[in-house]
């Protein structure tokens, strides 16, 4: 059976190999929830949430406290209605990152139900992703020398943080002209911190 028997959220701890700087931030780990649904069959879909108070608000123990909530609107439901399922899922709107959470475990569990990868039901558009991988703010040097690491580990979009000095963009921005991403986003660092001045 595709119906879902239980819902678990897990706290998931992530240590930093170094810490990551951004403006008026320095971390050295980031907590996330796991999320876990179990089918009465015993197929199990997964999904994880990355929450952020400084991006939307949320803090990650009212998330954990949202797990009962969530597990009694959907227990019992089918997850080949996933949309139905999504539906139910809008109401935690102001707690998007649990919700996409759930959201992917629902697909997850429906893709194992039915043996089939979840891109392959969202439509297969795309059979990659391309993602980006971050430089926290640092010394020009270090920053560089990050940047040509993730570069030369095969990542092709670098989002560089450099708060507002607008001489390290400078810097970096004649470091990595063959990079157009990299001067893109160095390009909307500069706009950001001018209409921020305004």
């Amino acid at each position: 059976m595709s119906k879902i028997k239980n819902i678990s959220f897990k706290k998931r701890k992530y240590e930093y190999y170094k810490p990551f700087h951004i403006t008026g931030s320095i971390s050295n780990e980031t907590n996330n929830i796991e999320v876990i649904i179990e089918l009465e069959n015993g197929l199990k879909g997964y999904g994880e949430a990355s929450p952020s108070f400084r991006v939307n608000g949320e803090k990650i123990d009212a998330l954990i406290n949202l797990e009962s909530s969530i597990r009694e609107a959907l227990i019992g439901k089918d997850v080949r209605n996933y949309r139905q399922i999504f539906s139910i899922m809008d109401k935690y709107f102001s707690s998007p990152s649990i919700k996409a959470a759930v959201q992917y475990a629902v697909l997850d569990a429906f893709s194992e139900e039915i043996n089939t990868p979840v891109y392959q039901i969202l439509g297969s558009a795309k059979t990659q992703i391309e993602i980006d991988k971050t430089v926290g703010i640092d010394s020009i040097e270090n920053m560089i020398n990050d940047a040509i690491e993730i570069f030369n580990s095969g990542f092709k979009v670098i989002k560089i943080k450099v708060g507002e000095d607008l001489k390290k963009i400078s810097k970096l921005s004649k470091k990595f002209t063959n990079i157009q991403k990299v001067q893109n986003i160095l390009l909307m660092q500069i706009w950001g911190i001018l209409l921020s001045r305004q």
